[in-house]
């Protein structure tokens, strides 16, 4: 990468104690199934996937997230679901604000000229991973059914979306943008 050059992504990271229940769901999964990329970040929804961003720039970037204006909205998550052969997630629900939320975010990083983060072509599916690319295709049917069987039902009041940046080996919070 660049060395002028940060590479960062824009998503709703979920509250305390939420946020600490679902990383204990990425260590189970680490523990039990070998799969540990998703720890490398906070539980996260994805608004907008990971783009690299001159330093120099930051508060351009910072400035025009700041310009996007969304309500408070409840976001329920309940139960488990998969992008079959290697994504286990924790589910969401999709509330008309979140697809609202996350198309604001898209158009400000057209603008900016972040490229595609439309999901043309997958769509935007909003989940919060517990085991993706690390996780072997041959384990996913013995974690799915693991997963699949447990209850998971919380929900939390969405007041905010961040801007995470990775230091080369995590994710972390680098800005938080409040509701309007």
């Amino acid at each position: 990468m660049d060395v002028d050059s940060q590479l960062y992504f824009i998503a709703l990271v979920p509250p305390s104690p939420i946020q600490e229940d679902l990383m204990k769901l990425k260590v189970e999964m680490r523990d039990l199934f070998n799969s540990k990329a998703s720890l490398n970040s906070p539980a996260h929804i994805t608004l907008h996937m990971p783009f690299k961003w001159k330093e120099k720039k930051k508060n351009t970037l910072i400035e025009a997230l700041s310009g996007i204006s969304f309500p408070e909205f409840h976001l329920q998550i309940s139960g488990f679901d998969r992008f079959e052969p290697r994504v286990i997630f924790a589910d969401v629900d999709h509330p008309t604000e979140l697809f609202s939320l996350q198309k604001k975010v898209s158009v400000v990083c057209q603008k900016l000229g972040l490229g595609d983060s439309t999901y043309r072509d997958k769509g935007f599916h909003p989940h919060i991973t517990l085991g993706f690319r690390d996780l072997k295709k041959n384990i996913f049917p013995a974690a799915w059914s693991h997963f699949k069987q447990k209850k998971l039902e919380t929900s939390f009041i969405v007041k905010e979306f961040v801007l995470l940046q990775h230091d080369g080996k995590l994710w972390h919070k680098h800005h938080t943008f409040l509701t309007n």
